[in-house]
């Protein structure tokens, strides 16, 4: 695969072009590397496209496989930020954001793609209208769990439960759905390639209309941050050790703005901030995106209202506004104390007490620190912001692998690209939109 030019530039002189290019045919041997370029040859940086992995998978469905065992779903989760357990009712919090993202959406046929122990699934099969839920997990003690759920709700004629990896869930689930979820399980995919082959292998499966929901992401622009909060709460002195631990994947919002250009049949894909009154490293460092399948995506709606820089002004606009009225570019007060930030749990809870519907989001481009609002129309009707449509960017600005399997990774490369190289090279790790599967 080649994404760029990967000749050096003609002006470099001669030894350092002889350098770069020995460097560079060190990497392209290594059996993690796909493709490379050079960027800068003094100093010498070279960007590296790594190959599609699924090296980690069995480390974490063995962890799972003990995390499943307990009687109460609820427990065995850790707090990010302390390293110890989560308050079940921080965990009740977590499960209601999920399942009231999925209530407003059709749910007569649910495929659920890393299902866990079914906190999920649980309440979405108490929600009318589920006829046929599917639900797989790599863990066995989960499809146990999950089997004897279906049983307590009485579901076991409309529940089919399989042991699968995300990505044999394709293969093995035969038929076609409203919805799939991916609850924070993107996580513990190798990397971002292999995220793309899930939901290209999962919008064949959604109907026309339909929608495919990935909750629980993490954001890497924010990584810092959490880093150094976790080093504060856990008293650990360096940053970097918290990255050197840190095995779990993060997922660019740009590239999930991205997803209608790489996956076929995705017309939308709407980033919004996790629902959630408690401050926890899932409100304050994870976003959620729900890809609309085969839906008529309207134009913009108008008014757009620019520099509503508080709350108030955000309330009153929202509440007498017309439907799909949009309010702009709005600090969020998860990421800042500024005097005027908006908390978007308050937005959406306000809209409740007035009886209407709010959309509260990213416009694409945007920090998750800046958000927008909409006047939605009546609860269950479909509805997304169409932004202007842009060429898929890339590569993007994140490493395509867990940040310790990139941190390690990075290194192997640079010492071995400066051996032969002859001089120090930094290594950039990339995943690039045009790179075939």
């Amino acid at each position: 695969m080649n994404y760029g030019p990967i000749s050096t530039p003609p002006e470099i002189p001669a030894g350092l072009r002889a350098a770069a290019e020995a460097a560079r045919s060190r990497l392209e041997s290594h059996p993690r590397v796909l493709s490379s370029r050079l960027l800068s040859h003094s100093p010498m940086v070279i960007e590296v496209v790594p190959r599609p992995t699924r090296m980690g998978l069995d480390d974490w469905a063995y962890l799972f496989e003990d995390l499943y065992e307990s009687d109460d779903p609820l427990v065995g989760w850790i707090d990010g930020f302390t390293g110890v357990a989560v308050p079940e009712v921080q965990m009740r919090e977590w499960v209601a954001a999920t399942v009231g993202r999925l209530e407003t959406l059709p749910v007569r046929r649910v495929l659920e793609v890393g299902a866990g122990s079914g906190l999920v699934m649980r309440e979405v099969l108490r929600l009318p209208g589920v006829e046929h839920y599917v639900a797989s997990d790599v863990a066995d003690t989960s499809v146990l769990r999950l089997r004897e759920l279906a049983a307590v709700e009485g579901r076991e004629s409309t529940v089919h439960v399989l042991r699968a990896a995300a990505h044999d869930v394709g293969e093995l689930v035969t038929g076609t759905f409203d919805l799939a979820v991916l609850n924070s399980v993107v996580q513990y995919f190798p990397d971002v390639a292999y995220l793309v082959e899930i939901l290209r292998a999962l919008a064949r499966k959604i109907v026309p209309g339909g929608h495919i929901f990935v909750g629980d992401v993490r954001d890497p622009l924010h990584l810092p941050a959490l880093y150094r909060e976790r080093a504060r709460s856990r008293g650990r002195g360096a940053v970097l050790s918290e990255q050197r631990l840190d095995h779990e994947l993060a997922v660019s919002a740009d590239f999930a703005d991205d997803l209608p250009r790489l996956v076929d049949r995705v017309t939308a894909a709407e980033v919004s901030p996790r629902r959630g009154v408690t401050p926890t490293e899932m409100t304050r460092y994870r976003y959620d995106v729900l890809l609309h399948v085969g839906c008529r995506v309207p134009p913009l709606p108008n008014p757009v209202v620019e520099g509503a820089r508080d709350m108030d002004t955000v309330v009153e606009r929202l509440a007498v506004d017309v439907e799909g009225a949009v309010v702009n570019t709005f600090d969020s007060s998860r990421f800042g104390r500024f005097p005027t930030a908006v908390d978007p749990e308050h937005l959406w809870r306000t809209a409740t007490e007035l009886g209407q519907v709010w959309w509260i989001g990213r416009q694409p481009g945007r920090d998750m620190s800046v958000l927008t609002a909409s006047r939605q129309p009546a609860a269950g009707a479909h509805f997304c912001l169409s932004w202007p449509r842009m060429q898929a960017r890339g590569p993007y600005a994140q490493p395509p692998l867990p940040a310790a399997t990139a941190a390690a990774l990075r290194e192997e490369l640079a010492v071995e690209a400066s051996l032969v190289g002859g001089q120090p090279v930094t290594v950039d790790l990339v995943w690039h939109p045009r790179m075939e599967q």
